[in-house]
Formats: structure tokens, sequence, C-alpha cells
């Protein structure tokens, strides 16, 4: 059950954002094959038809509002046994790494998880299994690598703590022309 929790943190999202992961990459030296130590959000980016789910708890918790400028997150169903939260892409996307945050509004996140991905729409592969979050409003980032190139990938909640909550984030390596089209749709806070 998602329970109410009315203390939610703002931040500015777009400068505290890059900085964070520009000072996470320097500190972690990770080989992700990016030009620069900055990386840019996907999820973020795509269109709400873009997010799709297992199944989803009730109205307000439904994959359009996992993204991390969002401040409740997505829920499956309690009697949904292998539920998943899932991106897709228009093409292939390098995704060199992950954030996950737990609900900004419930007292719930997801502790363990698995990431499976298609590079063609069909076939799917297991990725890894992560650990997320150790409370609600503390992020945790993990590189991916080597990164997967990906049309599609999936989030599988495992563990959890009180609901299998979760708001996300993939990111991959800039380029020009990426970049001028990301930077112009991030302007908010991301909701701790």
């Amino acid at each position: 059950m998602c329970l109410s929790n009315n203390n939610i943190i703002h931040i500015m999202f777009f400068r505290f954002y890059l900085c964070l992961i520009n000072t996470r990459n320097k500190e972690h030296n990770s080989d992700t094959n990016c030009e620069s130590m900055e990386w840019l959000p996907l999820v973020a980016g795509v269109t709400d038809e873009q997010l799709t789910a297992s199944t989803d708890y009730d109205d307000e918790l439904i994959p359009a509002n996992s993204r991390l400028t969002d401040v409740v997150g997505w829920c499956p169903l309690e009697e949904d046994f292998d539920p998943w939260l899932q991106v897709t892409f228009e093409d292939l996307q390098k995704i060199v790494g992950i954030r996950t945050l737990g609900s900004g509004k419930f007292r719930e996140y997801v502790k363990t998880y698995e990431i499976t991905y298609t590079s063609d729409g069909t076939a799917w592969g297991l990725y890894g299994a992560f650990m997320g979050n150790s409370a609600e409003d503390i992020p945790k980032t993990h590189d991916f690598n080597p990164p997967p190139e990906a049309l599609a990938m999936r989030f599988y909640p495992k563990e959890y703590y009180k609901g299998r909550t979760v708001r996300w984030e993939l990111y991959t390596c800039p380029t020009p022309a990426f970049e001028e089209k990301t930077r112009d749709n991030y302007e908010g806070t991301i909701k701790l």
C-alpha cells in the first residue's frame, strides 16, 4: 500500500543534476566510453506513451510519473508477481548508467532490482541485478559498464520497503544533437 508523506525536498534540477553526475563520474572513474564526464538523462525526455508497465497500482502511480522530476513514482499492483517498468526509445541508445529514487510522496522504495534490455524490440536479455535505494529520498546511481545499446529497457523491482514504488533515470553520452534537444526539455526540479 502506498502511504502519504508530506515532506518533499525540492532542489533546482538542471544545475544540481549535471553537477551531481559530473562529480559521481570523477569519483568512480567510470569507463563508460563517454568522451566527456557528463551524462545526459533519457527518461526525462521521452513522451508518456514511451513509458509502459505490466500494471499500475492506481491512477496516480503510473509509468508517466516514474521520472525523477516527478514526486510520485510508479508502483505495480500488489498481485503482480513479476512487475516491470519499461521505457522505449525512438532509436538505439547507449545506456551508461541508472539512478533510482523511492517515492517522494509515499515512504516506499525498491531495495533490489533487475534490468533487462532489447536491441531489436523482440529478444530480451538480462543486463544485471542491482542494489537499489536505502531510503525513499536518497538517490542511488550505478554505472553500466560495458554500456548496452538498447531500443528499450525494463526495470524489475525485487525487494522493497513498504511498496515497489520507484522513480528512475537512465543516462546516455552527450552528442551535439542530443544535448541540444535534451537541454531544452529539463527545466524544473528533482523532487527528493
